[in-house]
């Protein structure tokens, strides 16, 4: 087999091991909604916002560890050491009744599907340099992809009457389907395969060797010391904190649907499938004017999409106030001291 053809079936298997594991956790998600109608458990908005947040703190931990793991031990055991204990920790959300048992059961679900460092390490692996934006590209429009269908398929599921510990143990069963199939399309390199490895590098018409980076002789330390000491780097920290912030919004949608629209938990987790939906349209739309754009247009684009954003969460926090038989300005000033 030619290595073109390995290429796509490695694509392949990372590409359905990353929508396994968002399949997994955006099923512990969806269910939200149902779960606060179940009286067995002790599941409330409280509950469910400390479950989150501490989820998502495992998540952070996750990538780290991960990430250190998969330069020691390889990123094929790592993908697969995880993906089996995603589908586990799914299975022991499904099982458990208290508070606590959830919370903790969810933080582990969390912290294992942070796989995103051995994916990138096998994808650099398999790729070569100019292949990698293509790539990454397809990965993050596959993720959005996943989640959209992930969570359409979890609302057509409660919408027929499953209860939602069945919901959630569907997407761990095909979890260990996915890792049983990627043992056989998914090696951690080519050269495992006999097949040359993958450029790193792309050399120019003149093999001109390439400038040093000011960080290159420095240490870890002197290197972070570095980029904290420089304005840019703040400024995107921060840019993705607050954009991280917003992208959390996604997983209260089933819950603020069902209370805001009072629909059916199936008919809000299928709701909530808009969202990832127009992040696809984004990155279809972002990716295809990117590379064409000047730098001061390419702020603008950005610019653009951020002041969208913040108009749709604006109007998503007046709903009630719009869809009132009064202006929505008129309430605010009266409501006002």
């Amino acid at each position: 087999m030619s290595k073109r053809r390995w290429q796509w079936l490695a694509f392949l298997g990372l590409f359905l091991g990353y929508w396994g594991s968002v399949f997994c956790r955006t099923a512990t998600e969806a269910v939200m909604p149902a779960m606060m109608q179940d009286k067995t458990i002790q599941f409330d908005k409280r509950t469910a916002g400390t479950m989150l947040a501490c989820g998502n703190g495992a998540f952070i931990l996750g990538k780290i560890l991960c990430g250190v793991a998969s330069e020691s031990f390889g990123g094929t055991r790592v993908l697969t050491v995880s993906l089996l204990l995603v589908a586990f920790f799914a299975i022991a959300y499904a099982r458990v009744f208290t508070a606590s048992m959830l919370i903790g059961s969810y933080m582990l679900l969390k912290l294992f599907t942070a796989i995103w460092p051995a994916i990138t390490k096998l994808l650099s692996a398999w790729f070569d340099k100019q292949d990698y934006g293509k790539v990454l590209g397809g990965m993050s429009i596959g993720f959005q992809a996943g989640s959209v269908i992930a969570t359409v398929l979890i609302g057509s599921m409660l919408s027929r009457g499953l209860h939602w510990r069945t919901v959630v143990t569907i997407p761990a069963v095909a979890m260990v389907m996915i890792v049983c199939l990627k043992q056989f399309i998914l090696y951690e390199s080519p050269s495992k395969l006999g097949l040359a490895p993958a450029t790193r590098e792309t050399e120019s018409p003149a093999k001109q060797k390439p400038q040093d980076h000011p960080m290159d002789p420095m240490s870890v330390r002197q290197a972070l010391v570095y980029m904290m000491e420089t304005p840019v780097f703040w400024v995107v920290a921060v840019a993705s904190m607050a954009l991280s912030g917003v992208f959390e919004l996604q997983i209260f949608m089933p819950l603020y649907f069902k209370e805001a629209l009072h629909l059916t938990p199936g008919q809000a987790a299928q709701a909530a499938a808009l969202a990832p939906a127009g992040a696809i349209v984004s990155l279809v739309i972002g990716g295809g004017l990117y590379d064409r754009l000047r730098r001061q247009e390419k702020c603008i684009m950005i610019s653009t999409f951020l002041l969208i954003t913040v108009m749709c969460i604006g109007t998503l926090w007046q709903y009630k106030t719009l869809t009132s038989n009064s202006p929505w300005w008129s309430r605010s000033f009266s409501a006002s001291p």
